[in-house]
């Protein structure tokens, strides 16, 4: 991922550390992301048309996506991948 700034930066404030283990062991597991963790952030790079399956994973949590984040995104080409900061708190 080197210096590349994500285009979406997304935190997960679960109170249960299993739960984050759970959403982690979800986002790696998926064979068309890439990821990496870097301290308490999962950056991952997925094609831009699996967006609804990144956001599926994370169920009840709201991963606070604002209107004007998800409107740029939804901007972007199904072609691209789409990076995204995943931090946990």
């Amino acid at each position: 991922f080197g210096a590349i700034p994500p285009d979406l930066v997304v935190t997960v404030h679960a109170s249960s550390t299993a739960y984050q283990h759970a959403l982690i062991r979800q986002m790696t597991a998926n064979h068309n992301w890439r990821t990496q963790i870097s301290g308490n952030t999962l950056l991952v790079s997925l094609p831009g048309r699996e967006l609804a399956n990144f956001q599926h994973i994370f169920g009840p949590v709201d991963p606070h996506i604002t209107p004007s984040e998800l409107s740029h995104l939804n901007k972007l080409s199904s072609a691209s991948r789409l990076t995204v900061a995943v931090a946990f708190h």
